[in-house]
C-alpha cells in the first residue's frame, strides 16, 4: 500500500493502520514482516506523533485484550527494530526514542539500541527468525529514495501473499488462522487442536468454498 511507502501492497489490503499491522505481524511469510518497519515508520512521519500514537496503543490494546502475547512480543519487537532503523538510517533519534518509550510497558525484554541491527539474527519470542540485514535493506528501499527495485515476479509475489494474510484476518481469528497454516505445513497439532479444528474450523473452511455458496455470494456483488 503506497499510502504506508510500502509499495507492493495490492488495492485489496487495508488503509487502517491497525488492520494492517495485525495482518502483516500475524504471518510467518519473511517478505510480509520485512515491511512492517517500513509501515511504522512511514505512518509515524506521514501522520505525525500524536495520529502515531494513538493507533499504536489501540493496536497493542487490542492485543492484549484478546490476549495474544506472542503476537504482542513479536509486534512490540517489530516497533523497536523500526527504532532501531531510523536512528541509524536516517538519523532520527528523537523519533526513535519516542517509539521506545511508547512500546516500553508491553515489553518483557529491554533490548532496543542500533546495536540489535549488528546481530547475525533477531529471534522473537515466539521463535521467527529475521535477518538484520535484509530488515535494513528493505528500510533502505521503502523508507529512503529508492535505488534498486524487485523484480516484477517478485513484486507479485508478495501483493498475493499479503492480501491473502488479510482475507484470512477477515475469514478466521488469529489463533484459528495459526491451525490451518499448521494443517497446510503439516506441522504437528495436539489433539485438542486437532478435535477443534475438525469440529469448527474444517466446517467454516467447507462452507466458504462450497460452489453453491460461492455463486450465492458472488450476486450479492453484483
Amino acid at each position: 500500500m503506497a499510502h504506508y511507502g510500502y509499495d507492493l501492497f495490492s488495492d485489496e489490503t487495508p488503509e487502517d493502520f491497525v488492520e494492517l499491522l495485525l495482518s502483516m505481524s500475524s504471518t510467518n511469510d519473511q517478505r510480509v514482516i520485512e515491511g512492517i518497519p517500513v509501515v511504522i515508520a512511514n505512518h509515524l512521519l506521514r501522520n505525525g506523533y500524536h495520529k502515531f500514537e494513538k493507533d499504536t496503543l489501540k493496536l497493542l490494546n487490542q492485543l492484549q485484550y484478546h490476549q495474544e502475547s506472542s503476537l504482542l512480543q513479536r509486534t512490540c519487537l517489530l516497533y523497536v527494530i523500526t527504532a532501531a532503523l531510523l536512528e541509524k538510517e536516517l538519523m532520527l533519534k528523537k523519533e526513535a526514542n519516542r517509539i521506545r518509550k511508547l512500546i516500553a510497558h508491553s515489553m518483557q525484554y529491554p533490548q532496543g539500541g542500533t546495536e540489535l541491527l549488528s546481530n547475525n539474527s533477531i529471534i522473537t519470542q515466539d521463535g521467527l527468525m529475521l535477518d538484520p540485514g535484509r530488515l535494513q535493506k528493505t528500510f533502505r528501499l521503502y523508507a529512503m529514495p529508492k535505488k534498486e527495485k524487485e523484480s516484477p515476479l517478485e513484486r507479485s509475489a508478495i501483493q498475493r501473499q499479503i492480501t491473502l494474510e488479510y482475507n484470512l484476518s477477515k475469514l478466521f481469528p488469529l489463533k484459528q488462522k495459526e491451525l490451518i497454516k499448521k494443517k497446510i505445513s503439516g506441522e504437528q497439532m495436539t489433539k485438542t487442536e486437532r478435535e477443534y479444528y475438525s469440529r469448527v474450523i474444517k466446517r467454516k473452511i467447507t462452507a466458504i468454498v462450497d460452489p453453491d455458496m460461492k455463486d450465492f455470494l458472488i450476486q450479492s456483488l453484483k
